[in-house]
């Protein structure tokens, strides 16, 4: 039975290499331009690290979730938030948020945050000395909670009229997150824009002065999630070097990309060409985060049966339904 998971992973990720060979094209073209019209906009410089500020602030993952960060909002204010992320629309937010309830809250470590370039998971915090041996399974912060409080501050600034304010706040967090290179924290960034642009939104319909609050472009934004998605297959076990060099040097999240594909090539590369040597080698030569990577190359070969689970039958299909037309 081993051997038959085997050779059908095997083939899952044969299909994977043809598709990004059939795509290579596309995904250049797609990423060229999201690079002349960047839907978020990136952060310069990695001169001050966010992560000793952040570490006793964020909310983690279980096993490490406990005792809560200094950010963890009350079980009932984060339900009448609505669901996780952006959806629901910002109307719903001004009517179950009271002024009590920010009265209540601290707003000041968003302003704090915009001294720092960027932020790294394992410098410091609860993850830097967690067990390196499984990347797919290691938990992280609790990103969710951050796009419950920008919700929170586009409640309060529609209160102060700060809109400009609470606005570049909030994408200057999700800039920060964009530094993890962790898919992940690349889409909490897209729905942190979600939100900016639900509360732009509402606040002019509302008949607040947004002249100061640039707009956000869905379609462009739509566009960078998917392709940051099929980026990552560019970089896993299978694919021909020559496809993978180009394809990281398109892409508008290579490093995002390569750490992934760092992880998927020692966990899976048994089932097609190992391709972690040059995934690292690329990584390292565009200074993706270093700790991070390290994590990635160090997580356990994965039977093959898990790796059935946790990719199924979807392998073969994620590069051609990012690029649907």
């Amino acid at each position: 039975m081993a051997l038959g998971q085997g050779f059908t992973f095997g083939e899952a990720l044969g299909k994977n290499a043809a598709n990004a060979d059939k795509y290579l094209d596309r995904l250049c073209e797609e990423s060229a331009k999201l690079r002349d019209h960047p839907p978020i906009q990136p952060l310069e410089g990695r001169a001050r690290d966010a992560a000793p500020f952040m570490a006793d602030l964020i909310d983690y993952e279980k096993p490490l979730d406990q005792p809560p960060g200094r950010l963890h909002l009350p079980d009932e204010l984060a339900q009448r938030l609505g669901p996780a992320g952006p959806q629901g629309n910002a109307a719903d937010w001004g009517v179950r948020i009271t002024s009590a309830d920010l009265a209540a809250l601290d707003f000041s470590w968003l302003t704090t945050l915009g001294q720092f370039d960027h932020w790294t998971v394992l410098s410091a915090g609860r993850l830097r000395d967690f067990p390196a041996n499984d990347f797919f399974s290691t938990p992280i912060p609790n990103y969710i909670s951050l796009t419950q409080w920008a919700k929170l501050r586009f409640a309060q600034a529609r209160r102060r009229g700060d809109h400009a304010a609470a606005s570049a706040e909030v994408r200057h967090l999700a800039g920060l997150l964009r530094t993890q290179d962790l898919l992940i924290s690349e889409m909490i960034a897209v729905a942190l824009y979600r939100t900016d642009d639900a509360a732009r939104r509402f606040a002019a319909a509302a008949g607040a002065d947004v002249s100061g609050w640039p707009p956000v472009d869905l379609e462009a934004l739509d566009r960078f999630r998917q392709v940051a998605f099929a980026s990552m297959y560019f970089t896993y076990p299978g694919i021909k070097p020559e496809t993978l060099r180009k394809a990281v040097g398109c892409m508008i999240t290579s490093c995002t990309s390569l750490i992934e594909g760092a992880g998927a090539n020692r966990a899976f590369g048994s089932y097609a060409s190992d391709n972690l040597q040059l995934v690292q080698d690329l990584a390292a030569k565009r200074g993706c985060e270093p700790a991070m990577l390290t994590r990635a190359a160090a997580t356990n070969e994965v039977p093959a049966a898990k790796a059935l689970e946790i990719l199924g039958d979807d392998l073969e299909t994620q590069i051609p339904k990012r690029f649907p037309h």
